[in-house]
């Protein structure tokens, strides 16, 4: 795969995610204790709470608890989520650019170790969705047949089981690159389009490591470098040149 990033004038990103996860766990009342500084640059808070199941002999029961706080900016389109052994970093669209969205995860994790001390980080995790919307051919209110394999090289094929086209359709894979540091999921499907006379699909491409994880931010962030220049390889290797064409 061709290692040039390429830059375009519409990128499809609508989230992209780096998530750090944690050996060691914090207490959710040491979350909401330290967490002001946060609060600088994300002051809507929203409580995480997880289900804890019990079976017994009268059946299923369960209780719910707070495992930790989702953060967002003003605008809703910057938030932080830390939970007891999770902290993830995620833009919403329009995406400003790697530069600033680097800057940012830059900042939380240094701001995270400052405020719960440095813990061993077990899984580095870098998650981009992208939303490849398709006009339709024509002026008409006729849906067109969904033609994924003209835009994506990530695809469904199934047997010839009727005429009609593929109405829906969601793909997963999951592959070990050849270094043996990192995995890489690969997901697709049709949603719900936008706007009117077009329809869309999503290309999700989720970068993974769980060896050789750097204690140092700094050396953090040239892993999180690696990792996203391994999905932009992905990505071009995913999307044809009809793709391109769209996003210009």
């Amino acid at each position: 795969m061709d290692d040039e990033h390429k830059h375009y004038g519409k990128p499809p990103i609508i989230e992209c995610v780096v998530e750090l996860q944690f050996g060691e766990p914090i207490t959710f009342d040491q979350i909401t204790k330290r967490v002001e500084k946060f609060k600088r640059f994300y002051p809507q808070e929203t409580r995480n709470v997880g289900f804890n199941a019990q079976i017994s002999e009268k059946g299923i029961s369960g209780s719910q608890e707070p495992i930790g706080l989702r953060l967002a900016s003003h605008s809703a389109l910057e938030m932080v989520v830390i939970n007891t052994q999770v902290l993830v970093v995620s833009q919403l669209a329009p995406y400003p650019g790697w530069t600033e969205f680097r800057k940012r995860i830059g900042r939380d994790i240094e701001l995270y170790f400052d405020t719960f001390s440095r813990r061993p980080v077990v899984r580095v995790g870098a998650r981009y969705i992208n939303r490849i919307d398709v006009p339709f051919p024509d002026k008409s209110n006729n849906h067109p047949v969904m033609d994924v394999a003209t835009f994506l090289n990530v695809y469904p094929t199934i047997p010839s089981l009727s005429k009609r086209p593929i109405d829906s359709y969601a793909v997963a894979a999951n592959v070990a690159l050849d270094d043996g540091r990192f995995s890489v999921t690969l997901q697709s499907a049709s949603v719900v389009a936008p706007a009117p006379k077009m329809y869309s699909f999503t290309l999700d491409i989720d970068i993974g490591c769980v060896v050789d994880i750097p204690a140092r931010r700094d050396a953090l962030l040239q892993l999180i470098d690696e990792m996203r220049s391994i999905k932009n390889r992905v990505f071009e290797a995913s999307i044809t040149d009809e793709s391109r064409r769209l996003f210009q």
